[in-house]
């Protein structure tokens, strides 16, 4: 069974990206501080490293994929993508607020880990 474990799943936030949409190309740049026009949505994304082994340290040799949990509350996620093997996710056309974020890995035979530590974001 996968479950996670210190320091051999290390869940990292390699990128976590506000990203205003909309809006067109254009040279310069803009204040960090601004904030995304009024009617546009934001994105997240999100990077994580890959286990490794299993919680008796053999070899993880079935690691099938992740899935990324969120919500507005903090550990009641009201949405789950299945990111497939993939270890980059962008969570796109989101609206203001604050977002509650954990990863699950999974296995061919479809075990779940247990969540991953959570992550807030708040968008604009």
């Amino acid at each position: 069974m996968l479950r996670w474990i210190p320091y051999t799943f290390l869940f990292a936030w390699l990128s976590l990206i506000l990203s205003g949409c909309g809006g067109g190309g254009g040279g310069g740049s803009s204040a960090s501080s601004s904030n995304p026009p009024e009617g546009t949505s934001s994105s997240i994304t999100l990077s994580w490293e890959t286990p490794v082994s299993q919680t008796d340290g053999k070899p993880l040799a079935d690691l099938s994929g992740f899935n990324i949990y969120y919500g507005k509350s903090s550990l009641s996620y009201s949405e789950r993508i299945d990111t497939g093997n993939v270890r980059t996710y962008t969570l796109e056309n989101l609206p203001s607020g604050t977002y509650y974020l954990a990863i699950t890995a999974y296995d061919s035979a479809g075990n779940e880990t247990d969540f991953s530590p959570e992550v807030a974001k708040s968008l604009p």
